[in-house]
């Protein structure tokens, strides 16, 4: 069996995976693909959190909404997560629409900020 520290630090470690993925595909220019990634890391360390309470997969929005009632000192963390949830259903389901660069970046920016906050909770015990 593993431990739910375990599955956490999995996760929190997938989740730096995904963003170095994120930051490798915006420098070959795949700006949507480094938006989506940036997504994916954000919630690996969410995953990470939701591990040590021991709590199992649940759906991406049960996920955020889990985090805000839970934990309301990450609103601003959460809240980005959210934003990007839906950024990113809406470049699926819009063939139209572009990334800009500084979307990409935010995304990036947003995923390296939520998992240092993470960590930190993490490390609350």
């Amino acid at each position: 069996m593993v431990l739910p520290l375990n599955m956490s630090m999995r996760s929190l470690k997938v989740a730096k995976e995904w963003l170095k993925r994120a930051k490798d595909s915006n420098a070959l220019g795949y700006r949507d693909m480094a938006v989506v990634a940036s997504l994916i890391s954000m919630f690996h360390a969410a995953r990470a959190l939701l591990f040590r309470n021991g709590v199992s997969e649940v759906e991406r929005q049960t996920m955020i909404e889990y985090l805000r009632c839970r934990y309301p000192e990450l609103r601003e963390h959460v809240t980005s997560l959210d934003q990007f949830n839906r950024f990113v259903s809406a470049i699926y389901s819009d063939p139209t629409l572009s990334v800009k660069r500084s979307d990409a970046k935010g995304a990036m920016d947003s995923a390296k900020e939520f998992i240092k906050a993470i960590e930190k909770e993490l490390s609350k015990g």
